[in-house]
């Protein structure tokens, strides 16, 4: 039996109107390297988009995704630099294996394991759960994304 393994990029920045070539290269070493090493699971700990989404960042992302898909499944938490809803509509591609999207916080269970998402959560509602304004000092401590992955 071989051993599970998973793999992981946070923090890509997509922002293609500034920076198309490095994001093409990089993501491009990333996709090559998940179809060389057949990992279980990839993860996408936040920050896929440098802000709100332009359609080619958009494309740029799902092909990428959609590459990486082929070969395993995909959890990704929406991180601060991820506009609300950006990477919503991600699961929606068609790939062999599932892309998961996390908006809030839960356990998924996908590819055998049990992965804990977080995603970054905004001001407004952590003063909503709170029942009372939140400033940036308390949020800024408060306030974390990420994926972990429990089992």
């Amino acid at each position: 039996m071989r051993p599970f393994t998973v793999m992981a990029s946070g923090d890509l920045h997509f922002g293609l109107a500034s920076r198309a070539h490095e994001c093409a290269r990089v993501t491009s070493w990333i996709a090559q390297e998940v179809a060389a090493r057949k990992p279980d699971l990839f993860l996408v700990p936040g920050d896929i988009y440098q802000g709100a989404s332009t359609p080619a960042d958009r494309i740029a992302v799902a092909e990428w995704l959609t590459e990486i898909a082929e070969v395993c499944a995909v959890v990704a938490a929406r991180g601060n630099h991820d506009a609300h809803r950006d990477i919503a509509i991600l699961p929606r591609l068609h790939t062999r294996h599932p892309i998961l999207v996390e908006e809030a916080a839960r356990v998924h269970h996908i590819a055998g394991a049990a992965v804990g998402a977080i995603a970054w959560p905004e001001r407004a509602n952590l003063g909503a759960m709170l029942g009372r304004p939140v400033d940036a000092v308390i949020s800024d401590a408060v306030l974390v994304t990420g994926i972990c992955l429990i089992g």
